[in-house]
């Protein structure tokens, strides 16, 4: 990837920096660090976050961190004492202050023939002996081809590239506190609208709510459009940019609503004593579309505006449908549309000039399909397949390519052509980038940009307080005790990738296990009975780490969704695949790499690790622990992170129950023998745990913040 830094090009996968026409080869670590200070520019990165992403928690000594720094200052042309570069912010960090974008390829540096290199080329040729053929011919002969060199360097520079990503610069939108979502900006690129919470205290239910904004870009004036109790947002402008569609929804309804606007809605009034509310220029705000409760999917205009296309389902878990409903008439007709797989055709975008729809949904295969749907002749084709789930794919701009976030923590966006083929990494940026739109004025995408991360506390199972254990700049997530309590593993994107990282409990050294080099979600780890095998549950696939080497193996089993996954003991899993609409269990056999299926009325096993024992949930969803049925109630069986809502260890139950106020959740320990339950501690609502003998380990998610951003081509 190549980075401008002010006047500096930098070439993260080469190593190299050009300065002052000069090329300077940078050591690996000094390249590695620079390459970080270009994702995350102007933010404090301290030493520990260096050591934990760069080194990848190798023990590290300050010297060494300030070595590296040196050498890359010196390299730079950077002195420490009036830097323009990177700044040390002492026993804090450092921080890169120098303006950071991605280069194109017309910028990268090239060798150039000057007129003075001409010169210079001239006044060398008539130094050389004199050859027996005219000398006159032969100086001609090499400034001709000088000349043609400098020519063609020059034409090669300035060549347009079909494949050429364009730069892009980013605007900060909104700069709220809290969260800003969804957005929408209009064909004016003045108006935006987008989704944010409404505080408690005004909401007559006093629970939080999602409402509609609109910002004036030019006045920075706010106006709250939709204060309902629910949540509002998703919406699509008209290509006039007089209408806004948007879905709205609360405990009870769901519907699509409609705003219309008169003509000035982005004016600034001429009167400055007027008040300026974009409230008072909505013509009508009305319900054009009833929807199933449970159902929030998109929405966006036909080109023609008189067509509403929206995604919707028949209710709380089960899948979407695409459909077309005519604004003029009220017909509803549902176009042709990839089969229900998951969640199913939740994921559409309409070409920005053609009638047709790319739809992004997954196959039976647990991979990401791409479709395109001619609306007129209602003929689908199928584009492409890719193993990742990247999230909301759309067409670019000119409609020729499709443009996404890479997969989570989603901080890149990618270009691929229709066939598949990823041409570029378009824009790169330190933050998480939410669902992309392409801006009403034709050139430029809006998205909400993130920054969240996750911690893991411990709490003594004696009583006592909640402290940090695991915390860095990023999520540490899904903690996980080994069996004779030496390590916690997780998972953490503190490398750039989602891995696999150790926590040492006597001495608290973090280090990184696993290389798997992809950013797909883990949904679960599990420990072998021995401590030297991790299993960890990705989308469609078992991946079995050896905690020694870190070397990992995956298993031979059908791609498709897995759920509840357990030791059975030292040479077995167990898992759950889905068999004919119902939830099946099977054991595999790592001796032998066979997949075993289990009897037909079980459906889902946990096994203690240390005692063996199982205990099973027939289809019925009875729990059953040596052919003996048990009196428990829980209040579900998997999360939709396809783990257990339980933990069965050491021969005791451990579960979560919902406090009423939902941030909340109750832990309790459940006799296995009579069902009944002493609540040991409260948590998070819907976090990550793991019980150890003497601590209960467990994620807490961090405020969040989000603002919205506007992707511009560069000038």
């Amino acid at each position: 990837m190549l980075w401008q830094l002010a006047q500096i090009q930098f070439c993260d996968d080469k190593h190299l920096l050009w300065r002052d026409g000069v090329q300077i080869q940078l050591e690996p670590k000094q390249a590695e660090v620079l390459a970080y200070f270009c994702r995350h520019p102007g933010r404090l990165i301290s030493r520990d976050e260096f050591i934990a992403e760069v080194w990848q928690g190798q023990i590290v000594t300050d010297n060494a961190i300030n070595r590296i720094i040196a050498k890359l200052r010196k390299s730079l042309g950077d002195p420490a004492k009036h830097s323009e570069f990177i700044i040390t912010l002492p026993r804090k960090g450092y921080r890169l202050i120098a303006p950071v974008a991605l280069a194109t390829i017309a910028d990268r540096p090239l060798m150039a023939v000057t007129a003075n290199a001409l010169d210079l080329a001239a006044a060398e040729i008539a130094a050389q002996p004199k050859l027996n053929h005219s000398p006159a011919i032969g100086r001609w002969l090499m400034l001709v081809l000088l000349l043609a060199i400098g020519l063609g360097f020059s034409y090669w520079q300035a060549m347009p590239s079909q494949n050429q990503p364009t730069s892009f610069k980013l605007t900060p939108l909104t700069r709220e506190s809290g969260e800003e979502l969804l957005p929408a900006l209009a064909p004016d690129g003045r108006s935006l609208i987008y989704s944010a919470e409404y505080s408690a205290e005004h909401s007559a239910n006093q629970q939080p709510n999602l409402a509609l904004y609109l910002k004036d870009l030019i006045s920075n004036e706010i106006t709250l459009l939709s204060k309902e109790a629910g949540y509002s947002g998703n919406g699509d402008w008209s290509r006039d940019g007089l209408r806004f569609a948007y879905f709205y929804q609360n405990a009870n309804s769901c519907q699509i609503k409609l705003l219309e606007f008169q003509p000035n809605i982005a004016e600034k009034p001429t009167n400055t004593a007027d008040q300026y509310d974009a409230a008072k220029k909505i013509l009508q705000h009305k319900v054009v579309h009833q929807c199933p409760v449970g159902s929030h999917g998109n929405v966006a205009f036909s080109h023609d505006g008189n067509t509403l296309i929206y995604s919707e389902n028949q209710g709380t878990g089960t899948a979407y449908h695409i459909y077309l409903k005519n604004l003029t008439t009220g017909d509803i007709r549902q176009p042709a549309q990839p089969p229900l797989v998951l969640a199913g055709n939740v994921e559409f975008d309409l070409h920005p000039r053609l009638n047709q729809l790319l739809i992004s949904s997954p196959n039976q295969h647990q991979q990401l399909s791409y479709y395109l749907l001619d609306i007129p002749s209602n003929q689908l084709k199928h584009l492409f397949s890719k193993n990742n789930w990247f999230c909301c794919p759309i067409w670019d701009q000119q409609g020729e390519t499709i443009l996404q976030t890479d997969a989570s923590p989603s901080n890149q966006l990618l270009q691929f052509g229709l066939d598949g083929q990823q041409l570029a990494t378009i824009f790169s940026t330190g933050h998480g980038i939410g669902k992309l739109r392409r801006a009403g004025d034709g050139q430029s995408y809006v998205y909400s940009g993130w920054q969240a991360r996750r911690e893991i506390h411990v709490q003594p199972l004696s009583g006592g307080l909640a402290t940090t254990l695991i915390a860095s700049s990023v999520s540490d997530s899904l903690p996980k005790i080994s069996q004779r309590q030496q390590f916690l593993a997780f998972v953490s994107d503190r490398s750039g990738s989602r891995e696999i990282w150790l926590h040492q409990l006597d001495n608290g050294h973090n280090r990184k296990l696993s290389e798997f080099n992809r950013n797909d979600w883990i949904y679960d780890l599990q420990w072998s009975p021995d401590d030297r095998q991790l299993a960890v549950l990705f989308g469609h696939e078992i991946q079995l780490l050896d905690i020694a080497s870190g070397h990992s193996q995956t298993l031979a089993i059908p791609v498709q969704e897995i759920r509840g996954l357990s030791w059975v003991n030292q040479h077995t899993l167990a898992f759950s695949l889905q068999q004919q609409q119902r939830w099946q269990l099977f054991h595999y056999d790592l001796g032998s790499d066979q997949l075993l299926q289990q009897p037909s009325d079980w459906a889902y096993a946990q096994y203690d690790a240390l005692t063996q024992r199982g205990l099973l949930m027939n289809q019925q969803l009875q729990f059953m622990l040596a052919g003996q049925p048990l009196a428990i109630q829980l209040p579900g069986i998997t999360d939709r992170s396809r783990r257990f809502y339980f933990s069965f260890s050491a021969g005791k139950l451990y579960f979560l129950q919902q406090k009423p106020d939902a941030a909340k959740a109750q832990l309790l320990q459940s006799d296995i023998a009579t069902g009944v339950a002493t609540i040991i501690a409260e948590m998070p609502a819907n976090t990550q745990f793991s019980i150890g003998r003497n601590g209960l380990y467990f994620t807490v998610d961090k405020t969040p913040e989000a603002d919205i951003f506007q992707l511009s081509p560069a000038q």
